[in-house]
C-alpha cells in the first residue's frame, strides 16, 4: 500500500512536470514538427485532430469562423478520456477577422501513459476551473485518466520497490563478501561468535550465503 501511494504521488509529479515543461507557443500550433498527428477526422467543416509528443496527448477541434450548426463528434474521433462531444454552432459576424478559427482542445499529460488532463478554451488561455489548478504561473491538470493513472502508479510503485529492495540486497551482498554482519555491518572476520556481538543476529545467518545453508 505504501509503494502504491508513493507510485501515485510520483505519477502526479511526472504529469505536472510534463505540463510545466511544455512549450507555451505550441498550445496554438497544430502543425508544428513537435507534434505527431495520430488521427485526423473531418466532420461538417471541423477538423478533429489527436496529436502527441513525449508525455503529452491533445485532442483539438478547429474550423473557420463561418456559419454552422451545432453537431456531435463522431464516435472514435478522440481518445476515450476526452470530453469533447458537442461542437458549438457558429455565427459569422462582422467582427470576425479573416483567418480566425474556432478552437476547442483538451490536453492529457503523463508517462509512460497519459494520466491527468484538463480543458483548454480558445487561444486566450482560458481553462475551466473544474479541470485545472493555477500554480507557479501555469495551469496544472487535476482530472484523471483512470486507465493511465492506474498503469503509471503500478509502474512507479514497481520501480520504487525494485530500487529499495535492490539497494538492500546489494548492501547485504557486499557485507557478506567482506565478512561483515549483513544486518549491522559489524566486522565478524576472525571471530568465533555464534551471534553478532553488535546486533545479536546469528553468525551463520549473518555470514553464510543462502545457498550454503
Amino acid at each position: 500500500v505504501l509503494f502504491l501511494l508513493l507510485g501515485a504521488i510520483v505519477n502526479v509529479a511526472v504529469a505536472w512536470g510534463c505540463t510545466l515543461g511544455s512549450k507555451r507557443y505550441l498550445h496554438s500550433m497544430h502543425s508544428h514538427p513537435a507534434w505527431s498527428t495520430r488521427r485526423v477526422v473531418e466532420h461538417e467543416g471541423w477538423m478533429l485532430y489527436t496529436q502527441t509528443r513525449i508525455g503529452t496527448v491533445r485532442a483539438i477541434a478547429l474550423r473557420p469562423y463561418t456559419k454552422s450548426a451545432a453537431t456531435t463528434v463522431p464516435a472514435g474521433s478522440f481518445p476515450r478520456w476526452c470530453s469533447i462531444r458537442e461542437l458549438p454552432a457558429l455565427r459569422h459576424a462582422w467582427w470576425v477577422r479573416k483567418g480566425m478559427v474556432a478552437r476547442l482542445s483538451e490536453w492529457a499529460y503523463g508517462w509512460p501513459c497519459v494520466s491527468m488532463w484538463y480543458q483548454f478554451e480558445g487561444d486566450d488561455g482560458l481553462w475551466p476551473e473544474s479541470s485545472s489548478v493555477y500554480l507557479a504561473g501555469r495551469h496544472l491538470p487535476i482530472k484523471i485518466v483512470w486507465f493511465g493513472f492506474v498503469v503509471n502508479s503500478l509502474f512507479y510503485a514497481g520501480v520504487l520497490c525494485l530500487l529499495m529492495c535492490g539497494s538492500f540486497a546489494l548492501r547485504r551482498f557486499v557485507r557478506r563478501k567482506r565478512g561483515l554482519c549483513v544486518a549491522c555491518g559489524y566486522d565478524l572476520r576472525g571471530a568465533e561468535h555464534e551471534v553478532c556481538p553488535e546486533c545479536g543476529r546469528g553468525v551463520a545467518t549473518a555470514m553464510t550465503p543462502p545457498s550454503a545453508r
